[in-house]
């Protein structure tokens, strides 16, 4: 019981810090709905269950190679720097939810697995500081290391769950002046956070 519990804190404590991921969820809930931030969250999901099977194959040193890392901060940072210019320039769009659910879901998925899979900070979080703990119940039986896996994402998903619901319930009661506003800040946030990682390219390149 208190490996599970410790499994299930750890999948909050990952999902839980804002970043690139909680910004985009709690956009799209605000501006499309519960699903489509939901779908966010999933697709994170979903790129974290890839490394995982990654630390559990014991290839971690892979994602610590330079030409890795360029490719990473490279991916993260063009992805981060288009979804914040989209969002600033599509502001007005948010005066209104999305009718076509299906369509929003999908998109929402694919960013989700994009900011997950190409995003240096997620990366840190899973090979450098739950990448240890991980590695330890690799040892063990394979029955407990998934029981432990399922219950890290577990927590993960509550948590997606929740900002979800949120971001979603909240955003019903925003004036419509309000909505642009928010956009432009998760917008401008994205921005700040793809600089970052151009800054990181830059110190890796020179």
């Amino acid at each position: 019981m208190p490996d599970i519990l410790s499994a299930f804190i750890l999948g909050l404590s990952l999902a839980v810090p804002v970043g690139p991921i909680c910004l985009a969820i709690v956009k799209k809930g605000i501006s499309n709905g519960f699903f489509p931030a939901l779908f966010v969250g999933i697709g994170a999901i979903l790129a974290d269950v890839c490394f995982m099977i990654i630390i559990y194959f014991g290839l971690t040193q892979i994602i610590f190679m330079t030409p890795v890392q360029i490719s990473l901060y490279l991916f993260g940072s063009t992805l981060l720097i288009y979804l914040g210019i989209e969002s600033i320039n599509k502001r007005k769009t948010a005066l209104s939810r999305s009718s076509s659910l299906s369509t929003s879901v999908f998109a929402s998925f694919w960013t989700g697995l994009s900011i997950a899979l190409f995003n240096p900070i997620n990366l840190m979080f899973w090979f450098g500081i739950f990448g240890s703990t991980l590695a330890e119940l690799t040892s063990e039986q394979s029955s407990s290391f998934l029981i432990y896996a399922i219950f890290l994402f577990l927590g993960i998903l509550v948590w997606n769950i929740s900002l979800s619901f949120l971001a979603s319930f909240f955003g019903q009661f925003l004036s419509r002046s309000l909505l642009p506003i928010l956009n432009v800040i998760a917008g401008l946030c994205l921005l700040a956070f793809g600089f970052h990682f151009v800054l990181k390219l830059a110190e890796i390149l020179f």
